[in-house]
């Protein structure tokens, strides 16, 4: 199976059923997902916006990275499966060795122009989950957030944010909503709609949909008047008559 052709082939279905905006385009992915995403942001870059990775790494040879592409990568630094220094995972059935995370993204940061010395954040561990956050980003001159990488530390192979861990994942820090995050960072890059706030209290990317017409309200039900009964009488007893 050709999965470039086969992503190309879905996008251009949808451009054509007007589901997708083709100037706004974004793909992210975890694990083979994530790499999947390298793959399409290294070989079909006219296509995408912007590119978002969670726990993976460049899976192809980083000299094929050529066009600009706003890149966000969040790992974790104790991951099981794909290392982020780089090797063969101690959870890795495939036992394949892999790039480092610094290597995968150094290929982004050269094609987009960034500077090669990021601005870091720290982030404490306000969760108590025992991981803290180190934000490094680098910028170009067009673009103030070209490559974000998160490193999770204490994380594993997770989804940061999750509830449901990866089996024999590791641990997934609450720290980080990378869910949230990856939305902040399309939306710096184009995603969104203008004059759209943010809800925190519907999903990241939700739309808030239009309130229904109001319904009138169906009348009550009435009941037909009941006639007053006569006034009992005792046998023998005729009415008076007036005056």
């Amino acid at each position: 199976v050709d999965d470039v052709a086969f992503l190309r082939a879905l996008i251009d279905k949808l451009v054509k059923d007007g589901l997708a905006d083709p100037q706004r385009i974004y793909l992210v992915g975890v694990s083979n997902g994530g790499m999947m995403a390298y793959r399409m942001a290294a070989e079909a870059p006219e296509l995408f916006k912007a590119v978002a990775v969670v726990s993976a790494v460049l899976d192809v040879p980083p000299e094929s990275v050529k066009a600009a592409m706003p890149l966000l990568h969040i790992h974790g630094s104790d991951d099981p499966f794909i290392p982020f220094l780089g090797g063969i995972g101690k959870q890795e059935v495939s036992q394949l060795p892999r790039l480092s995370v610094a290597r995968s993204i150094e290929a982004f940061v050269k094609a987009d122009g960034a500077s090669a010395r990021p601005t870091v954040n720290d982030i404490p561990d306000t969760a108590n989950d025992g991981t803290t956050i180190r934000q490094y980003t680098y910028a170009s001159k067009s673009d103030p957030q070209a490559v974000v990488l998160y490193e999770i530390k204490g994380g594993g192979h997770a989804w940061p944010g999750g509830v449901v861990p990866i089996v024999n994942g590791g641990k997934s820090s609450q720290n980080l909503d990378a869910s949230r995050t990856v939305i902040n960072f399309f939306n710096a890059h184009g995603g969104g709609r203008q004059n759209e706030q943010a809800d925190e209290n519907l999903p990241p990317g939700a739309t808030p949909l239009p309130a229904l017409p109001a319904t009138p309200a169906a009348p009550l039900p009435t009941k037909p008047p009941v006639p007053a009964a006569p006034a009992p009488t005792r046998p023998g007893m005729k009415g008076l008559a007036p005056g």
